[in-house]
């Protein structure tokens, strides 16, 4: 087990992560990682805005081990 720490990256907005989760490797933190930004998408579909959403993991030591992103564009046709 290890922890991991995931700093959120919203549309230029930066959120670190002071407090981490303790996991069991980098593969379930990128797993994690990207739950988080599937989540986060749902919740700001209805808005209806462009938004440009990453997670940043980090381990114990502070050193990125992996980055996870995805862009949510809605396009009404009406």
């Amino acid at each position: 087990m290890a922890i991991f720490f995931f700093d959120i990256y919203d549309t230029g907005e930066t959120i670190l992560d002071p407090e981490g989760v303790e996991l069991d490797g980098i593969d379930a933190a990128t797993d994690e990682a990207a739950r988080a930004l599937i989540e986060m998408a749902n919740d700001i579909v209805p808005d209806g805005a462009w938004r440009d959403l990453a997670i940043k993991v980090r381990d114990a030591e502070g050193q990125e081990v992996a980055h996870v992103r995805i862009t949510v564009e809605v396009q009404s046709k009406t």
